[in-house]
């Protein structure tokens, strides 16, 4: 009895931790950041920037929106440190935001642990299997978009997108949302302004 008991246990921790891998993987999905470049951009010579006077991210055009004025603040910031300038009369470049969210669903593995009497003096003594089903969990999935124009082409030179799970945290401190993404979308923004110095982190 003791020998097919210990022939159990490997099997038993082998199905436990790739059960317990399939549940942290698939709760560690968010955020997720993306980052696309035109071809035909030219950063060697945009050294000015502003933004679009009608942000997608207003709620109505007469009316900066909270998200927008965030949006706005941090770009400023991450721009500066690049060695951009702000020039509202006559950009290189023009910043534009945009935001989606749409419900989800999702199916995720959970793990059952069945027990039972078994022999021996073992760490695993009284667990003997285990079985796994799904939870279906609905949620809202929210997108920012940073969009970078060509001021005097039109064309859309590069864009940033972060997508996150909307949740109690998220809303509870937008600015600190808002932050947060906008540092991991510049992190894959490669360029600077010519002839400035490195990129300073912040």
């Amino acid at each position: 009895m003791r020998t097919k008991l210990s022939n159990r246990k490997p099997v038993f921790v082998a199905t436990l931790i790739s059960s317990i891998a399939l549940i942290l993987s698939a709760c560690a999905t968010y955020p997720k950041h993306f980052s696309n470049e035109s071809p035909l951009a030219e950063f060697d010579r945009y050294s000015t920037y502003a933004f679009a006077e009608s942000l997608e991210t207003d709620d109505k055009a007469e009316v900066r929106s909270l998200l927008s004025q965030y949006l706005i603040s941090e770009t400023r910031s991450r721009m500066a440190a690049r060695g951009y300038v702000e020039d509202t009369e006559n950009p290189d470049l023009i910043f534009n935001f945009r935001q989606a969210s749409k419900e989800k669903v999702r199916n995720s593995p959970s793990v059952g642990i069945s027990g039972g009497y078994g022999w021996g003096r073992s760490p695993y003594y009284g667990i003997y299997g285990s079985r796994s089903y799904d939870r279906v969990s609905q949620y809202t999935e929210g997108s920012l978009h940073l969009i970078l124009i060509d001021a005097r082409s039109k064309n859309v030179v590069w864009e940033g997108i972060s997508v996150n799970r909307i949740d109690d945290t998220v809303l509870a401190d937008v600015n600190a949302s808002v932050r947060a993404a906008v540092a991991e979308l510049f992190a894959m923004f490669p360029h600077y302004a010519p002839g400035a110095a490195a990129p300073t982190p912040i």
